[in-house]
């Protein structure tokens, strides 16, 4: 029994504007001994074979299952051998007939075939899918009136992910238009679509995956600086997380770069190549480390002692033993520090204090969580006394068997912004005082 010849796949990654590039790639797989022999999922196989000249073509052709070996049997009567189908609607013919005519005469409805099948191919809908999926993402999170965006984990994370996705799909779109008006004009001028050949395709998938690279890279850089030192997520996780990202950006600028050169290439450059690039790898990620390193140690105490929230209502004079404390969160990152606290008491008369402080050395994103304070509260400045702060705001109601406090307090780069209501009369303990040496004492 003959043994099995070795089938070889190759990544499908021809869209429906390229069809000239994937029957030049299947030419010349031909010239080099692999014979195509059809696809699985979205990979094109290839077996050995003997080196030949065969001429390929592939059509875009809508049809119902029961006209297609009708469709099938139209071309190779025509001299066209079929090989496979790819999603139902991209069939590959070859001949070895030079005169062989070509299979789609009728430019203008193929035009128009193969705009419909482009849009609605899975490939290009899936990218898309992943755009706005990131996209509502981040209208989902920007509607969180409580975290200011400066500090919002999932917000500053999505807007990440967004600005990754968007140039494929941005790109996707750009090409296809810029093709489109090139192939309708051709159409209405009667000539053959003319669409992208292996030159033109490489080149655009060089450029392309140089640009991809590069915001693969910047958003990993600003993503480090943004979380490392500040998140209050297991730093491990963070270093991984730009490990992964960094070995593949420098994989992919060493494929760029060095790429299938030639065939003949000594093994001593290849592994001299690895080595750079592990060497670059090593002196990025060590950079990022130390400079996390440092601004880890600057708010470690923060981080690592989330449940050791800075005011309890035992600081206002209220029996410890009765108070839970809780961190209700906290949203970390290098543009701006977001915390919510709760203390209440745990007895028969309820009393409860909310508090959240926001830190940010970025004055208007203090200016604008103020801001949207106002919007929830009327809120008056406190002269009533002569605070630390720089400023007091609040509102106080209620009687000797209610108390409802709001109101929030600015000390430099610090906002903290408290809700206490409780069935007891108010204490005698100045919240903000308490806050203030605590934070600042």
């Amino acid at each position: 029994m003959a043994k099995k010849a070795k089938e070889i796949p190759d990544i499908m990654d021809f869209n429906y504007t390229e069809l000239t590039a994937l029957c030049e790639h299947l030419q010349q797989k031909e010239r080099e001994g692999l014979r195509f022999k059809g696809f699985e999922r979205n990979m094109m196989v290839f077996e050995p074979s003997e080196e030949r000249e065969i001429r390929y073509s592939a059509v875009i052709h809508t049809t119902t299952f029961l006209l297609k070996k009708d469709f099938i049997a139209a071309c190779e009567h025509e001299g066209w051998e079929y090989v496979d189908t790819y999603k139902d609607d991209l069939f590959i013919f070859r001949t070895e007939k030079d005169d062989a005519e070509e299979i789609i005469t009728d430019e203008k409805e193929n035009f128009r075939t193969v705009v419909k099948s482009f849009l609605l191919h899975p490939g290009f809908l899936g990218v898309s899918a992943w755009f706005f999926i990131a996209l509502t993402r981040v209208l989902t999170h920007s509607l969180s009136d409580l975290i200011p965006p400066l500090a919002n984990v999932g917000l500053i994370m999505w807007i990440t992910a967004l600005a990754t996705t968007a140039h494929p799909i941005l790109t996707s779109i750009y090409d296809f238009i810029k093709w489109y008006i090139k192939a309708k004009k051709a159409v209405s001028n009667g000539d053959r679509i003319p669409f992208l050949n292996l030159s033109q395709k490489k080149k655009k998938k060089k450029e392309n995956s140089i640009v991809e690279a590069i915001i693969g890279i910047i958003a990993a850089m600003i993503f480090a600086f943004v979380f490392f030192g500040y998140t209050s997520y297991d730093s491990v996780f963070s270093v991984y997380f730009i490990l992964i990202i960094i070995v593949i950006e420098a994989f992919c600028f060493a494929e760029l770069i060095y790429s299938r050169r030639k065939k003949e290439e000594k093994k001593s450059k290849k592994l001299t190549r690895s080595f750079l690039s592990l060497v670059a790898v090593a002196v990025a990620l060590s950079g990022i480390y130390f400079c996390s390193e440092t601004a880890y140690k600057n708010n470690a105490e923060i981080i690592t002692n989330r449940y050791e929230i800075p005011v309890t209502l035992s600081d206002l004079g209220f029996d410890d033993a009765d108070c839970i404390n809780e961190t209700e969160a906290c949203e970390t990152t290098r543009l701006g520090q977001f915390y919510w606290f709760s203390s209440e008491l745990n007895s028969d008369d309820w009393v409860n204090i909310d508090y959240y402080i926001f830190k940010s050395d970025i004055p208007i994103a203090i200016k604008q969580y103020i801001k949207s304070i106002e919007e929830n509260d009327v809120l008056a400045k406190d002269e009533t006394k002569s605070y630390q702060w720089d400023a007091v705001y609040r509102y106080v109601a209620g009687d000797r068997h209610s108390f409802l406090e709001e109101g929030y307090a600015v000390k430099g780069n610090t906002v903290v912004w408290l809700r206490w209501s409780s069935y007891e009369e108010k204490s005698e303990t100045d919240f903000f005082d308490v806050a203030y040496d605590k934070l600042f004492g």
